[in-house]
């Protein structure tokens, strides 16, 4: 079935079907011991998640596997001043109705938790010709890598702050994301998503209290990660730059400190 075509059911039939279908597509590949964990009735993001089941369905031989292990963490990465700018009270002050959106037909969860990490980083004005600035993320189920990507940002920053804040609200979309995907599949996520980012002053900005806005234009993003930061969706950790992995999305490496991140990533 082709995007498309899943889109033509779904308004001819109706969501309740759709979701029938979904379920059945997906009792499949459990009885194919392609996939461990059930999924809720709605599935985020219905084209990508059709390709996913779409190719384990296709060849059965392949399995979807996550290594359950933290994420492997150097000691180095935090700074020893500030090492976790964790969560403070008094952001609820500023934003009492902070929280994170639950499904509602969300299945129980089940099983060993697993972490999710995420390391951002961005290169301002990497175009030489536009000077629109570059976002790279890393995403981390456990200790596996599960998404990456190296994307051109929307409008020109004019600043390193304006470019590294808005591949941290990239950041937190793809939190909220994995979150909601992971809890479809059953699996417990109560801890906050690990970000880990290489400028302080966009860290402290976005997770002290105190910290004040002097760039207009970057309001939005700068709320939405705060309000992230105060309903505990994420969790903001400076690290050192040679350790920022999310380098190999938006720079060009020397030889030695790619194949290291490759090694490190096991790609």
């Amino acid at each position: 079935m082709s995007v498309r075509q899943a889109l033509e059911f779904d308004q001819e039939n109706g969501n309740n079907k759709w979701q029938e279908a979904m379920k059945k597509e997906i009792a499949q590949l459990v009885a194919l011991n392609c996939f461990t964990f059930h999924a809720s009735n709605y599935i985020p993001d219905a084209d990508s998640q059709e390709a996913k089941f779409g190719y384990l369905k296709k060849y059965k031989t392949k399995q979807l596997i996550i290594d359950s292990k933290p994420m492997k963490i150097d000691p180095a990465m935090f700074n020893p001043e500030d090492p976790d700018a964790s969560f403070d009270p008094d952001f609820l002050n500023e934003y009492p109705d902070a929280g994170e959106e639950r499904d509602p037909q969300e299945p129980a969860a089940f099983g060993t938790e697993l972490e999710t990490s995420i390391l951002f980083d961005a290169n301002h004005g990497h175009n030489k010709r536009t000077r629109h600035s570059i976002s790279g993320i890393l995403v981390y189920i456990g200790s596996t890598l599960v998404l990456w990507s190296a994307e051109r940002q929307g409008f020109i920053a004019t600043s390193t702050y304006s470019a590294e804040f808005m591949a941290m609200r990239t950041g937190v979309e793809e939190a909220i994301s994995i979150r909601y995907m992971l809890r479809s599949l059953g699996v417990p996520v109560t801890k906050p998503t690990h970000m880990f980012g290489d400028n302080m002053s966009v860290i402290k900005t976005a997770s002290l209290v105190n910290s004040e806005l002097k760039k207009k234009h970057i309001a939005i993003s700068y709320h939405m990660v705060r309000e992230a930061v105060a309903g505990r969706v994420v969790c903001l950790i400076w690290c050192n730059t040679h350790e920022n992995w999310a380098d190999i999305c938006t720079k060009s490496l020397g030889g030695n400190a790619f194949h290291a991140i490759l090694d490190k990533n096991m790609l």
